[in-house]
């Protein structure tokens, strides 16, 4: 999973690392003084697809280029990419139907000037109805426009290091764009987690952490974002495992409730056995979402959400 992450879902957060998002926010402020949710407001198949067939396109054009995997060199515009294809399908969520299916396309790309990540979702419910939900997410990184090394230790022992500085920004759209629709603008951070390999274990593939400011539909910059993914790969005899997700926290400091989305995969790679590591992983997904969409959880509406899901995950 990626969420500006470098590497498998990958994409999304975030990748990176959606990776994926789960459902649009569509329910936020369609309680009724009851704590009911308002069915008029649950999704139908839309025709407003169009939003996200631009970044759809790039995802494709990025990762059908030949070039695009080979080692960077000094005139490469893209340095890396990788886009996937996600099933999957779980139960235990909350104010959505209990049980769907999701079928996620996501894309991370490392360019000359800095990264992007996108996913979107489709989402399928055991009542029929149908939705979707999409992130944008590209990020200028300082170090490589400005050409210098901007990386220090947050610590004197070198056991964290912040590798670049990047301007970062989110796009985020569902069916509706009156009620699921946000920008979020602010400053990211690549990570480097030394101490593992200090010790003799593998390093983190990826881990980043961007700071927002966040603007939901109606409303100014009044919110607060913090989004934290990773990815840590790990073998056990001859099995290749990816541990890797994302972590939301919303502030609460404008109309919607504190929320914290912590959402982490464990992925066999079982490509790894045909001799084509990387391309093919089967796991589960465990998907945490407290006060839901920013929906206070109250004793006439769950919105806290303990879901997992089985996945099925192929990367090109």
């Amino acid at each position: 999973m990626h969420k500006n992450g470098c590497n498998v879902r990958n994409s999304t957060s975030s990748g990176q690392f959606r990776g994926s998002k789960t459902v649009t926010e569509d329910f936020y402020g369609s309680r009724q003084s009851s704590g009911s949710i308002n069915s008029d407001v649950i999704m139908k198949p839309a025709n407003s697809y169009f939003c996200f067939f631009l970044p759809v396109w790039l995802m494709v054009a990025t990762s059908t280029m030949a070039w695009a995997k080979e080692p960077p060199t000094q005139t490469s515009l893209i340095n890396y990419s990788d886009t996937s294809i996600t099933l999957l399908h779980g139960a235990g969520f909350e104010i959505d139907p209990h049980l769907q299916t999701t079928v996620t396309i996501e894309h991370f790309s490392d360019w000359a000037f800095g990264d992007l990540f996108a996913f979107i979702d489709y989402y399928k419910f055991h009542n029929a109805d149908t939705d979707w939900y999409g992130e944008f997410s590209p990020r200028l990184s300082l170090g490589k426009i400005s050409g210098y090394d901007l990386s220090f230790a947050l610590f004197h022992s070198n056991y964290l290091v912040v590798e670049d500085m990047l301007i970062a920004g989110t796009y985020e759209r569902g069916e509706k764009p009156d009620l699921s629709e946000a920008f979020l603008l602010g400053l990211g951070f690549d990570l480097k987690f030394t101490m593992l390999e200090l010790i003799g274990y593998e390093g983190f593939r990826y881990a980043n952490i961007n700071l927002y400011a966040r603007k939901d539909p109606g409303y100014g910059f009044e919110d607060i974002q913090v989004t934290f993914a990773a990815a840590y790969p790990f073998t056990i005899g001859e099995a290749k495992f990816l541990a890797d997700g994302f972590i939301d926290y919303v502030a609460g400091l404008g109309q919607k409730a504190e929320n914290l989305h912590f959402v982490p995969q464990m992925k066999l790679d079982i490509g790894n056995f045909w001799n084509r590591p990387d391309q093919m992983y089967l796991g589960f997904e465990y998907d945490y979402w407290s006060n839901k969409f920013g929906v206070a959880d109250s004793p006439t509406l769950d919105s806290d959400q303990h879901a997992i899901s089985a996945i099925l995950q192929l990367h090109f």
